[in-house]
Formats: C-alpha cells, structure tokens, sequence
C-alpha cells in the first residue's frame, strides 16, 4: 500500500475478508504517515478516513489510537465533529454535508474509504462520489484506497472504471487454509 501511494494516484483496495484486520491497515497508514512527519520534523499528510456508519468510524478512531495514530471523529452520528489532528475518521453522510462548510478549507493528501465496494462509483450524482470529486478538485494527486470484504458491487467486480488496482487479497479460505480463521 505504501508503495502503490508512493508511486500511483489510481484508485486502488484492499480485499480482505472479515475479521482479517481492514481497522488495523488503515490505522498503520495512519500511524506510518505521523512517524514519517515525525522524523523529517514535517507536517503531517493530511488522511480522510471513510466509514458509511458512526459504528464503523468509532472502532476505526479507536484502532487507531491504540496504535498511537492521533486522529479526530468527524461523525454527527458519533456526535463529535473535530478537526483538531491531521487524520480524520468520519461517516460519509457527515462529512458530505459539511465539505464545502466546515472541511471547505482541508486538502486531503489520503482517501481511505471503508467497505469500499459500497461506493456507488458509477453515479457520479451519489453523496460518496461527489465526495471524491470534489477531494480530487482540491488535490488532483490524493491517493485513494479502499478497502473491502467483497470485491464485488452486486454482480459487478469492483476493479475496472474506478478501482484500478488490487493491491492485496487475503481471503477467508486463504486464512483458514494458513490456520488464521477456525472453519
């Protein structure tokens, strides 16, 4: 994932099944990204971490602060908008309706967007693409990873017209098979 970041601004996901630490790769960009400001006495890239509900967005922020990553909610489900550290995990519905307001003034560096087989990324109208098109206007660089239990969207596999790349795929019968997962 580093090194996709490093080198592509094509969308790109992750797919893992359930329960083989999606919250926990997320919070290891973030928590790379501090050190990494941290050592050159550098800013901070500034991440925007996507989840669709409050619920998801609470056991993102928290995963990420047990992994020392500071980060800030931005989920009115949450009940808590702040802005206050440069990585921000926050539920798409909230972040939408506060982009052009409060977030007007943030360009994002890193998109990771939860569940990312949910992003409606054929209707460019939807609340989750409208978001991306909009991040992009401010940073036609910003690195945008997803990550999911599903590569698929209905029927449709999710990698083509949007999602470019995958990046890695561990799925449930690779993690039973390595002892990871109990049938």
């Amino acid at each position: 994932t580093c090194r996709h970041i490093k080198t592509s601004s094509e969308p790109a996901y992750i797919y893992a099944s359930v329960a083989s630490g999606k919250t926990i790769m997320q919070a290891m960009i973030a928590k790379h990204c501090q050190q990494v400001a941290e050592i050159k006495n550098k800013p901070q890239l500034r991440i925007l971490c996507i989840a669709r509900t409050g619920e998801l967005v609470e056991q993102n922020a928290e995963e990420m602060w047990v992994m020392s990553a500071r980060n800030s909610i931005y989920s009115a489900s949450v009940k808590i908008k702040s802005t206050r550290y440069p990585t921000i995990v926050g539920s798409e519905g909230t972040l939408y309706r506060s982009l052009m307001t409060a977030l007007k003034n943030i360009r994002f560096d890193i998109l990771l967007w939860d569940e990312c087989h949910q992003l409606p990324f054929d209707d460019l109208e939807s609340q989750g693409m409208k978001i991306v098109t909009e991040l992009q206007a401010r940073n036609p660089d910003i690195k945008i990873i997803g990550y999911t239990g599903s590569p698929w969207r209905g029927s449709e596999p999710i990698k083509g017209a949007f999602w470019k790349h995958e990046l890695y795929r561990l799925s449930m019968w690779e993690q039973i098979e390595t002892g990871d997962v109990i049938r």
